[in-house]
């Protein structure tokens, strides 16, 4: 026989093995039964779109919870008194009773009286909690609501969310005239006969008792001609209505075995009426003028005011730079107290989906796509290929940081960037909460994550991309919206509100055609073309329209972002070099080609924005150099045209003088003192002579004069070469000839 004692060690020593083996058995559930979750969301009053948009977006939110994680997923209503009108409440009502969140439960907790329409709200939910010495009822606030309404209402309680609730409850809570009693009914014969306890109305039992069931037991709850109003514990007593009594909100989440964070309620609840919303439209192709334009857009919403900017983003995407800096942007506006969002109805690929990822919120239409973000660049023969591995890692890291600001899984947002990275599905090993991670995150994770299944789409050689709900289930975007309507409801906007659309203007417009590469162009050519002009006919004019071609240019790309006071001060320096070179030190070229040099460094500087993410910038700049080249070639073109065409038409006459004959220049009657320079030069005695130019004169060049070749300058315009020539002026430092014709 064994003693006592060791009887006694062996029972808790199997005791202990038993806990062991089968934790919380105490309280029925399996070891591995998740933890519930949930969220407690006070509603206003008056009830409004507000509430619905806050209530629909949290709920959805946790239907996808619950979905992901297979565990209870609670929603608390705080529903308050108050006065609102029956098509908000309804509204409300029929989201809560709908057939969408059918893996939630849904808690409608009153912690104090509820009269009115709403007291229609707790009808509807699955479980209602009340203070023992809340009331609940009076909907009609002492007179029965209006018949189509109630049968509305009767129509959400059929749908049977709360078995508690019946139509015989809600009619004697709706109508005064109403009566409801508690009633013993036996129904069945046999071995099948049973007794229930049922709530109804005078006119159903003497209903049930001419189709022969018995009746022997009635309880009148509530006579007609008395309003219907009921207190959380005498319901609790009756079986009616409510599931429990609880006196705080800290009674309700125990109740519930919620976490304590479910108590803290939401900080991103949707500003309703006082909401100052801008709309921004993203449309087509992503390049350096659409950054351009949406910056300026967005800029003009904030100077507006605005604290909610709606970006609605249709695009298969672009330049990586500009689509990285949009992100930036909007990622940003956080830190100002605006709230970002992306409706997304079609796709956001590639840049677009970026961009997407820089919002506080994405909505996408169920059938929308978003991802595909890898970087590909243009190769030798036209080829487009995937970017190498530092422009892959470079963007890593930009899409992991802003998944971490918007608290989405980083490893998914970079298994769209990286054709390489699986993706797993993951579950907290303490809470049960589920996320996604990569390999090298769950090593990280000190065992942490649990690892589930591979993410479907991330295989290796695939660049993930998900449709609205796949988005929503993995955490990446908000449940997806039918409409913009819905879009509307959902983030607390209400549908007869409309949102101001930021529009372009005429200066966007025109700042974006002169950024074209069309008006670059034109502006290249005649800022040089009037140039030559002035120098060969000076006037003043051409040199005006010469500076405004160069203004347009450059005021264009200041306001576009791509160019800035360094470019300019290389464009000026470039222009004073050239000059040096023709009219101070002519012939010897180095200033001549350093100022060429400078100024196509400053016109390809300005004619584009440097990314060093974007893998197109080579070919940016070939496209920049061969459009000015273009231009060069056509102010030449225009030049020698130019030079053979001025002294022949009859408008430019007028503008250019001829020189005094060498009659008048050594009149022997006119006396004249002999000057220092022609006392110092030794070509002095060819003044009046003549000969030819050896090249052309533009205006310098060389002439052969008396059997000599020299360096001379033209007067008024060009002197092709093997024109005749005569000398006009002579001084220390140069010889002046002009054209004989």
């Amino acid at each position: 026989m064994i003693p006592s004692k060791l009887t006694k060690i062996l029972v808790f020593m199997s005791l202990g093995l038993c806990l062991l083996v089968n934790e919380r058995s105490l309280w029925g559930q399996k070891p591995d039964t998740p933890r519930p979750a949930g969220q407690f969301l006070t509603l206003t009053s008056p009830i409004d779109g507000e509430d619905y948009a806050n209530v629909s977006r949290w709920a959805l939110k946790l239907q996808d919870q619950a979905r992901r994680e297979k565990r209870p997923v609670f929603l608390i209503l705080q529903i308050p008194d108050g006065a609102s009108q029956f098509h908000q409440v309804y509204g409300l009502a029929d989201f809560l009773s709908g057939s969408d969140l059918t893996d939630i439960t849904v808690v409608a907790w009153l912690p104090e009286s509820v009269s009115g329409h709403n007291a229609i709200l707790p009808l509807v939910a699955n479980e209602i909690v009340m203070a023992p010495d809340a009331e609940l009822g009076n909907i009609g606030r002492g007179k029965a609501i209006a018949p189509d309404k109630r049968e509305q209402v009767l129509q959400l309680i059929k749908r049977g969310r709360n078995p508690l609730v019946n139509s015989s409850i809600a009619q004697a809570i709706m109508n005064p005239a109403a009566d409801l009693q508690q009633a013993t009914v036996t129904v069945g014969e046999g071995p099948d006969r049973s007794r229930e306890t049922r709530f109804l109305s005078s006119d159903q039992i003497r209903k049930l008792q001419d189709e022969g069931a018995m009746v022997p037991d009635v309880n009148e709850i509530k006579p007609q001609g008395s309003v219907g109003s009921f207190s959380g514990r005498r319901m609790k007593q009756l079986g009616m209505l409510i599931s429990q009594t609880e006196v705080s909100r800290n009674a309700v989440q125990t109740h519930y075995r919620l976490p304590r964070e479910a108590l803290q309620e939401p900080e991103d609840k949707p500003s309703g009426e006082n909401t100052t919303a801008r709309l921004v439209k993203l449309e087509g192709p992503i390049d350096w003028g659409t950054e351009f334009r949406l910056m300026r857009q967005i800029d003009r919403a904030i100077e507006q005011g605005a604290d909610t900017l709606i970006v609605e983003i249709t695009s298969p995407g672009g330049m990586l730079g500009p689509s990285h800096n949009l992100a930036e942007k909007l990622a940003g506006l956080a830190d100002q107290g605006v709230r970002t969002i992306a409706y997304v109805p079609e796709e956001a690929i590639s840049g677009g989906g970026l961009i997407a990822f820089g919002c506080d919120e994405i909505y996408l239409h169920p059938d929308a796509f978003i991802g595909d973000i890898g970087p590909i660049e243009m190769r030798e023969g036209g080829q487009f290929q995937h970017a190498d591995e530092k422009i892959v890692s470079m963007l890593r890291e930009i899409v992991s940081s802003l998944a971490q600001k918007k608290g989405r899984p980083p490893a998914l947002l970079m298994s769209m960037v990286d054709r390489n990275l699986p993706v797993y599905r993951v579950t907290d090993r303490e809470t049960g909460r589920v996320w996604y991670a990569s390999d090298n995150e769950i090593q990280q994770s000190g065992g942490q994550w649990v690892k589930q299944e591979m993410v479907e789409g991330t295989q290796e050689g695939l660049f993930l991309t998900l449709d609205g709900e796949r988005a929503a289930e993995m955490l990446v975007a908000e449940s997806p919206v039918d409409s913009y309507d819905d879009f509307k409801q959902r983030i607390g906007i209400p549908l007869d509100d409309h949102v101001l659309k930021m529009k372009v203007n005429w200066n966007d417009r025109l700042i974006g055609m002169l950024n074209s590469p069309a008006a670059f162009f034109l502006l290249i050519v005649g800022g040089f073309g009037f140039l030559y002009m002035e120098l060969n006919l000076p006037s003043g004019l051409f040199g005006i329209l010469s500076a405004l071609c160069f203004v347009l240019f450059f005021w264009s790309r200041f306001l576009s972002g791509a160019a800035g006071w360094l470019e300019v001060m290389l464009l000026v320096l470039g222009l004073a070099c050239i000059m040096i070179e023709i009219f101070v030190i002519p012939g010897l070229g180095v200033m001549g080609f350093a100022g060429t040099a400078l100024v196509i460094t400053a016109l390809v500087m300005a004619s584009q924005t440097f990314s060093g993410l974007d893998p197109g910038n080579v070919t940016n700049v070939l496209q920049t150099l061969g459009t000015l080249f273009g231009a060069g070639i056509t102010v030449m073109v225009f030049a020698i045209f130019m030079s053979h065409m001025i002294p022949r038409l009859a408008m430019f006459q007028s503008m250019i003088h001829a020189p005094a004959s060498v009659e008048e220049l050594h009149d022997p009657e006119a006396p004249r003192l002999k000057t220092e320079s022609s006392q110092e030069s030794a070509f002095a005695g060819l003044l009046g002579e003549t000969g030819e130019a050896v090249t052309l004169l533009k205006p310098y060049g060389k002439a052969k004069i008396a059997g000599q070749v020299l360096d001379v300058v033209s007067q008024g315009t060009m002197i092709d070469a093997g024109s005749q020539v005569e000398v006009i002026e002579v001084t220390a430092q140069k010889i002046k000839v002009r054209e004989l014709t």
